[in-house]
């Protein structure tokens, strides 16, 4: 078994990740059991031989929800991220079955959790994102209409780029972490059990961005 980092060799050592099942979202799962979702688990129980183990008679199946892995009770379906790491499975969705499916949780003990400070951070750097992109792509299609493509990025199938990211953001297929001094973006997000995006940076490098990340104080800090 590997792990991608010390803190999670020190939970799997210790016993301190546990795992979970019910027809509710990863966040509220582990909240009933006074721990947290931890995210960066999902990487290795969003596998079909993991979740076999656990739902013996399912047949495995592979899509992109930020629900996976779950298993749908009346149709014995295992589903499972096509790419849990360009297409992360996310703590705070709900089995798209309702009632007759359950996720498979990771949870992890309370004191493991992000700072408020950064998961505020997040929640301003998404909000601040879904605008952004969400303006520039209506201003795109507003120009398609128009007949003018030039500075307008497509991806293979001739599709807006933007209307990829506001699904990814829409969806929590994305997250923003900051990474410590001295780190790369590769190794911060590699603890999370996560891989660097870098057609995002286009899009964080930007002032407004900037300061939802890393908001002032009152006295100007």
């Amino acid at each position: 078994f590997h792990v991608n980092s010390d803190e999670q060799e020190r939970e799997w050592n210790a016993s301190k990740i546990s795992f979970h099942v019910a027809s509710k979202s990863c966040d509220a799962l582990c909240k009933s059991h006074d721990k947290i979702c931890g995210r960066d688990w999902f990487a290795f129980v969003d596998r079909c031989d993991v979740a076999k183990k656990v739902f013996p008679d399912g047949k495995c199946s592979y899509a992109f929800y930020p629900d996976m892995p779950f298993y749908d009770k009346v149709t014995k379906e295992i589903f499972v991220s096509k790419d849990s790491k360009l297409d992360p499975p996310t703590c705070d969705a709900v089995p798209l079955g309702g009632e007759s499916s359950v996720r498979l949780c990771p949870c992890v003990p309370a004191s493991h959790e992000r700072s408020a400070i950064e998961v505020n951070a997040e929640k301003n750097v998404l909000e601040i994102m879904k605008k952004i992109i969400t303006e520039l792509n209506a201003q795109e299609r507003l120009e398609r209409s128009r007949g003018v493509t030039e500075g307008i990025e497509l991806d293979v199938y001739g599709k807006q780029v933007t209307s990829s990211l506001l699904n990814d953001l829409q969806y929590g297929r994305v997250s923003f972490v900051k990474s410590k001094l001295g780190e790369t973006c590769e190794t911060a997000c590699k603890s999370y059990s996560l891989k660097c995006s870098s057609r995002w940076f286009k899009y964080l490098n930007k002032c407004e961005v900037l300061l939802a990340a890393w908001p002032q104080t009152s006295n100007g800090e």
